[in-house]
């Protein structure tokens, strides 16, 4: 699975201390026994990438909406984590620049277009963590439209334990091209929710 996180105004080192500290984190999962005495590995790969992104609320708030981040940023974030292996912090060349000498990078590595993306070993400089702010309580009226109705009547009626049966899903994944979401001013007029 995956997840992306936005670092608000930040050169690439917050989202990069962060990065490797996942990774080490992770290191203590390097070998899981599961229940029939086997052992697994877990791992991350990440990418980061620095620069702009357009935000959008797409779906129906009748039934769900989600947060869709778009543009070129995004694009060189995901080639980075196509270079990723397991366990490695990748970053994108314009990342790698801004990070200058505040990382150390162990090689370079390119992708099918031949860019090369920089794979970040440690960062050089101590990294002061980020002011902790109070998390704000949310109403239920404020998160019924971003979970779909069975979710959260489960979680409203005190059943959240019980949420794995919901479990089977079918992922689809969405590309959108001949959209220029960094410069043209039209884009957040364009409707993504559209339905044929």
């Amino acid at each position: 699975d995956a997840i992306t996180c936005w670092f608000d105004h930040d050169n690439g080192t917050l989202a990069t201390a962060c990065g490797l500290a996942m990774q080490r984190s992770m290191s203590q999962f390097s070998r899981v026994q599961i229940v029939d005495g086997s052992e697994i590995a877990l791992a991350l790969k990440i990418s980061v990438a620095i620069g702009p992104a357009r935000r959008f609320l797409v779906g129906d708030d009748q039934i769900q909406i989600i947060d869709v981040l778009a543009g070129e940023t995004l694009s060189r974030m995901a080639a980075a984590g196509g270079v990723a292996k397991r366990g490695e912090l990748v970053v994108d060349p314009q990342t790698a620049k801004s990070l200058g000498h505040c990382v150390a990078i162990s090689e370079w590595r390119s992708d099918d277009s031949g860019v090369a993306f920089a794979i970040v070993e440690a960062m050089t400089m101590a990294v002061a963590e980020p002011e902790r702010l109070p998390q704000p309580h949310l109403t239920a009226q404020q998160v019924q439209p971003w979970l779909l109705a069975p979710v959260f009547n489960r979680l409203e009626s005190g059943q959240g334990e019980f949420l794995t049966e919901l479990r089977p899903a079918v992922p689809i994944f969405l590309k959108f091209s001949g959209i220029d979401y960094d410069h043209d001013d039209d884009t957040e007029s364009r409707r993504l929710d559209h339905s044929t």
